[in-house]
């Protein structure tokens, strides 16, 4: 048995000096540091801790981890140089409580040793959670890579998201709305958009590393953990310099004071521009912009506001500037108004009011910053859908194969979706042990086949689906209660036959449902005698009672019996588990004729 740790980032080697959380800051007021040195990157923020998951048994052990998570950056890496990405190594990043602290868990999937059906489910629960907001940077990209390696079911695992945010989409949104504090990207790609905005370039220099071979080394752990991180950090960022709009609902707390001025010029912002998020906010004192303590909540609450002013007037024409504790202007932009007021409040707040704030800080500091989430997530997030015809949607010319060609690829897709006896057979045959009835639990695409079982008297159960693209999750509830009531899963789905999500499952090869009861009946060797048939409920599997019911008899959830049936006959078999009556109506003669011809023309 493999056991893992959760390893802090001591353990991995790296420079011996503190990295500095400019990610906590927006630029404006981290440029006050300096430019970076020459070689110098940004570096992982020292309590993150990482998890490199290689089996369903960590991946499970894990998800226990990041319960209470309720932001998560996603992002992938894989071979370079391929036609199609295939992803190998899946990074997430987690913001997540953990005793009462905020603490940030990433999460290494090796897509290449985790079985498939166990990411599936993992992601596809993460990825439609709506309490967690995912972060992404051309997030697309990498749901298709990711799709690319768990096979055939992969699109549907990952076809929706939601909420999401892509911090490129973002960016540019809010730098063209000249939201003071987001820069100019000079450059592409991430690393581009970490300098422009940290200060701090990503190194790049693992990006094309070998990504397939195994095991991976500790700087490329390093690497792909950082690349998870830094959209929390952009995040972070962004909510920094151009808070989420309030809205009229949510009450203000004690630890986000406003005057009367303050609170009358955000709303005359909101009402003016609602694209335009105001650079500084009264959140930033209370922690919830991501701002850095290192420097005191009223001194960096106050600098930014003055920051955020200056920078917005050297961006914009020169307005005339509001009076203190009045409206703006017409003519003045709401942004300047906003950060004005708020300076003034900023520097007069209480004393007392900072000292209560600095010692319940430690014990607010996740709910702020998580109630900052839930505020982005109402105004960026949004909803992203996948389809097979959203990738490569160009079109393209129309080739002309000859009938060879043609004959070629299908014999081709012929062997591909071939499968052996071998691989098409149950491993074992659980009602064998004790010689008793076989059982049998048939997938949506055999249904009619079940219903036909259960007019010979055999026991097949079926399962429902769930919906467009969960089927997957149908899988995972076919082959539970196929282990738990000791059944032989039934199935014409070739993809739950090669991702080998049960050994208890036996592939249908026919079409025809008559020629798929001889099949299965020849297969498992089962004898049917006279007297079951018909013995069994076609509706639901369940079985009768053991005598037939009187019209006065039925039971009170029976109500699809017309009066006149109840008059001209006076036996009912009714179904002890779905409550359906059964009575011999002018066609069962007939029925029962066919069944018995059937049966004696079946090779068994």
């Amino acid at each position: 048995m493999l056991v893992f740790a959760l390893q802090p980032l001591s353990t991995f080697t790296r420079s011996s000096r503190k990295p500095k959380h400019l990610h906590c800051r927006p630029r404006s007021m981290s440029a006050a540091l300096g430019p970076p040195s020459s070689g110098s990157f940004l570096q992982l923020p020292a309590q993150a801790q990482l998890v490199l998951v290689k089996t369903a048994e960590q991946l499970l052990t894990t998800s226990s981890l990041v319960e209470t998570a309720y932001v998560c950056g996603i992002d992938a890496e894989w071979e370079p140089g391929l036609a199609t990405a295939s992803a190998t190594l899946l990074q997430l990043a987690f913001s997540t409580r953990k005793q009462h602290k905020q603490c940030t868990i990433v999460l290494l999937l090796d897509l290449l040793s985790v079985p498939q059906p166990a990411v599936k489910d993992f992601l596809q629960s993460l990825l439609r959670d709506a309490s967690v907001l995912k972060v992404g940077y051309g997030l697309v990209h990498d749901l298709w890579a990711i799709a690319a390696v768990l096979g055939d079911e992969g699109l549907g695992c990952v076809s929706v998201v939601e909420p999401q945010l892509d911090v490129g989409t973002l960016h540019r949104q809010l730098h063209k709305a000249h939201v003071p504090g987001i820069n100019k990207v000079v450059g592409k790609g991430l690393s581009a958009l970490i300098e422009a905005q940290l200060a701090m370039p990503l190194d790049k220099s693992l990006q094309c590393s070998s990504w397939g071979t195994r095991p991976l080394s500790q700087a490329q752990i390093e690497y792909a953990a950082l690349d998870a991180v830094c959209l929390l950090m952009l995040l972070d960022n962004f909510m920094a310099c151009a808070p989420p709009h309030l809205s009229a609902q949510t009450p203000i707390s004690a630890a986000q004071p406003r005057t009367a001025a303050a609170q009358t010029c955000r709303t005359a912002v909101a009402s003016a521009d609602c694209t335009l998020p105001s650079c500084c906010d009264a959140d930033k004192a209370s922690g919830s912009g991501g701002i850095d303590d290192d420097a005191g909540n009223d001194d960096a609450c106050a600098d930014a506001c003055v920051t955020a002013s200056s920078t917005s007037s050297r961006q914009h024409p020169p307005r005339d500037e509001p009076h203190s504790g009045a409206l703006a202007a017409p003519g003045a932009h709401p942004t300047a108004a906003l950060a004005a007021a708020d300076a003034q409040q900023a520097s007069k707040l209480p004393q007392q009011l900072c000292l209560e704030q600095s010692e319940g800080h430690e014990q607010s500091e996740q709910t702020v910053h998580q109630a900052a989430i839930k505020r982005a997530m109402a105004h960026w997030a949004c909803r992203l859908e996948m389809s097979s015809a959203g990738k490569g949607s160009k079109p393209r010319a129309k080739r002309h194969l000859s009938r060879r060609q043609r004959a070629h690829i299908r014999h081709a897709m012929e062997q591909q979706n071939q499968i052996d006896e071998a691989a098409g057979a149950p491993v074992h045959i659980p009602w064998q042990d004790d010689n008793g009835e076989p059982r049998f639990i048939c997938d949506v695409m055999t249904e009619g086949l079940a219903r036909q079982l259960r007019l010979y008297g055999v026991d097949a159960a079926a399962v429902q689906s769930k919906g467009k693209g969960s089927r997957h999750l149908v899988y995972r509830q076919m082959v539970d209660v196929a282990e738990a009531e000791e059944r032989v899963i039934l199935t014409c789905d070739r993809t739950f036959i090669r991702m080998g999500y049960s050994e208890q499952a036996f592939y249908v090869r026919t079409s025809n449902k008559q020629e798929q009861v001889r099949e299965v009946l020849a297969h498992f060797n089962i004898t049917i005698r006279e007297d079951s048939l018909l013995s069994r409920c076609a509706k639901c599997n369940g079985t009768f009672f053991p005598r037939p019911i009187s019209a006065e008899e039925l039971p009170p959830n029976v109500s699809d019996v017309p009066l006149h049936i109840k008059d001209l006959h006076k036996e009912f078999w009714v179904c002890q588990t779905c409550g359906q009556a059964y009575w011999q109506g002018s066609q069962y003669g007939n029925a029962l004729q066919q069944l018995s011809q059937r049966l004696s023309g079946l090779a068994v």
